[in-house]
């Protein structure tokens, strides 16, 4: 059995390190592990989140929860892609709807922080 320290092909890759590092930037913890189509695919729905957001014009205040929101879930996906043995042979196709779902449920929060906001008086858009 393998420790939560010792990642598949890549011992000495922590899965620790790579949940942190994808806390800090969504998607580096992917790259360490070597799971670079997952780390692209987790940048580019950041990305997506952050350009509908201004489109949309969501206020300023909402970006800080929703980004510690989305850092949270690729830092927990760098875990679980750790501890499943970093990168496998191929595309990881659990990559794709994670990050849709991510970016709808952010999206949502967003439409529902902004609905209370107008609600309570501090301003709609």
């Amino acid at each position: 059995m393998q420790s939560p320290g010792a990642v598949g092909n890549f011992t000495g890759r922590s899965v620790r390190v790579a949940a942190i590092l994808s806390f800090l930037i969504v998607g580096l913890g992917h790259w360490y592990l070597g799971a670079w189509r997952r780390a692209l695919a987790w940048e580019l729905g950041l990305f997506a989140a952050a350009f509908v957001g201004v489109v949309i014009g969501v206020p300023d205040f909402l970006f800080g929860p929703l980004a510690v929101g989305i850092a949270a879930a690729s830092a927990s996906d760098a875990w679980r892609v750790g501890l499943k043995g970093g990168a496998g042979e191929g595309w990881d196709w659990f990559a794709i709807p994670f990050v849709i779902g991510t970016i709808v449920l952010g999206i949502a929060v967003w439409f529902a922080l902004l609905y209370l906001a107008c609600e309570t008086g501090q301003g709609c858009l």
